[in-house]
Formats: structure tokens, C-alpha cells, sequence
């Protein structure tokens, strides 16, 4: 049973965080995830097992509701019906990291920001990644201005990063796929709950007054881009090739044991 990411809606993020209180991931716990989700070989079918795994939590029976609250993905996993078929290696991972129930929207959002994004874009139409031109990039710029605490008056929390990310998020949810004109506005099109953390959502409508009316669909790609003040992807891109690098070295480092004659002991 497999599920396209178009057709999870919207809401099903806020059903979850409905029936069970969600928590975000400790920042740290976070970035490990950006740098380990960089090994996952096939990140479109790891993307699905979540989206499902999702699907079924917001349809559990409410008496399974409790039980489900303090308990690890893993273990949700093991308890499902057969006829579910779940990716192994999206049960080794689960597994691995301990990923806790009550941080399932969180840990949804870092798939979908940083690794998924990136992978999506080798299906998203030209016509939503085209270059900025000098005027874009000009009305970008007095944007990032208004955003800056030390020049308005709103005195606001929202950031630059903020606002690519509910861009990046648009992008995975609506883009893919769609046959939408590139000529829309593309704030008339994020001002919608589920692409802000609820505790900024309310700024973000009057933050959405000041975006650039010059930025349409077709800018999408390249406007996320240029908000970011530091491109974070590419940070962990970076630890996750040396980290992989410091791994073959270990590999290579190791001395070479006798294998035994009978059986070997293999740890998955």
C-alpha cells in the first residue's frame, strides 16, 4: 500500500498534532537527523513509509491515543497489521535514532525541508525555477530589510529562514506536478497555517503584506535560495561527506580478522 506525497493533505500535520500533542525535536537531536538523512539511499520511498506511518496514527483508534503518546515510531511500527508493508530501512532508522512519537511532525519537517526538497526539485517543472533578474533581487533585498528588527517598528521574531521555509514547503506540497500559472504572486499563496510554526503564523500575515509582488511562482526556486542567510543545506552536506570520509578511513584502518570456520556472527 503506497501513498503519492500530493495526495496527504495539508491538514493531516494538524490532525496529528490534534489527537496527539506534538513536541519539536532539542536542536540538537535535529541537526543529527539533517546530517544522517544525507546516507538514506532512496529518499522518495523513505518519504512515503512517513507519510503513511502519518496516515495511520491520525486514524488510531482514540483508546490507542494514550498509549501511543511516550512511545518510540519503532514501536508503532512493530504492532501494525501485515497487510502494512513498511520499508526495512525506514524501520533500522526509526530504530537507530529513537524517534519518539511525540516528535513525529518535527522529525516530518526535516525530511521534507532537507532532504526531501532537494530531491524534488529534479521533478519540478522549469517553469518555477527560473533565475532572479536585478529587479527581483532588488525587492528581495528592501524585504530582508524589513525583516531586520533594527529597521521597523513591528519589533518581529519572523526571519529570512522562516519565510524560506515555508517557500521550500509550498514548493513539496502544491508545485510538484501542478499545472498552476508561473505567473501567480507567490505571497498571496503562503499565507496559510501549515507552511508557518504555529508560534510565528500570526506575524507571518502581516509579514506577507510586505513581500514582493514581483516574486511569482516562477521565482519560487530562486527567491527560498536568496532569503537563506546561510545555506544550511550545504553546511550538512559538507559534515555528512566527512563524516562518511572519516568512516572509510576507520574501515581501512581496521586490521583484518581470521574468519571463522564456523559461522559468522553479522550485526544489521
Amino acid at each position: 500500500m503506497q501513498y503519492q506525497y500530493e495526495m496527504i493533505p495539508n491538514t493531516l500535520l494538524s490532525q496529528l498534532s490534534e489527537k496527539i500533542q506534538q513536541k519539536p525535536l532539542y536542536e540538537k537531536d535535529a541537526f543529527i537527523h539533517k546530517i544522517e538523512l544525507q546516507s538514506i539511499p532512496d529518499i522518495p520511498i523513505f518519504f512515503q513509509n512517513l507519510e503513511l506511518l502519518i496516515y495511520l496514527m491520525v486514524n488510531v483508534n482514540e483508546n490507542e491515543v494514550q498509549k501511543l503518546k511516550e512511545n518510540k515510531i519503532s514501536s508503532f511500527i512493530e504492532n501494525l497489521p501485515q497487510n502494512f508493508k513498511i520499508d526495512d530501512s525506514f524501520i533500522d532508522y526509526c530504530k537507530r535514532q529513537e524517534i519518539l512519537v511525540k516528535n513525529l511532525v518535527s522529525f516530518f519537517e526535516i525530511v521534507e525541508l532537507f532532504t526531501y526538497y532537494r530531491k524534488i526539485l529534479e521533478k519540478l517543472s522549469s517553469d518555477y525555477q527560473e533565475e532572479l533578474s536585478k529587479k527581483e533581487i532588488e525587492d528581495l533585498e528592501k524585504f530582508c530589510l524589513y525583516l531586520s528588527n533594527e529597521n521597523n517598528d513591528n519589533k518581529i521574531i519572523l526571519n529570512q529562514s522562516n519565510v524560506a521555509d515555508a517557500i521550500r514547503r509550498y514548493i513539496c506540497r502544491n508545485l510538484i506536478g501542478s499545472n498552476l500559472s508561473s505567473t501567480h504572486k507567490l505571497g498571496d499563496f503562503l499565507g496559510v497555517d501549515n507552511l508557518w510554526p504555529e508560534k510565528i503564523f500570526i506575524e507571518s500575515e502581516k509579514v506577507l503584506v510586505m513581500f514582493p509582488e514581483s516574486i511569482t511562482f516562477k521565482f519560487a526556486v530562486a527567491a527560498q535560495k536568496f532569503l537563506r542567510t546561510k545555506d544550511e543545506v550545504e553546511l550538512i552536506e559538507k559534515k555528512a561527506n566527512n563524516l562518511q570520509k572519516k568512516n572509510e578511513k576507520k574501515q581501512v584502518a581496521q586490521p583484518i580478522k581470521q574468519v571463522p570456520k564456523i559461522g559468522v556472527n553479522r550485526k544489521r
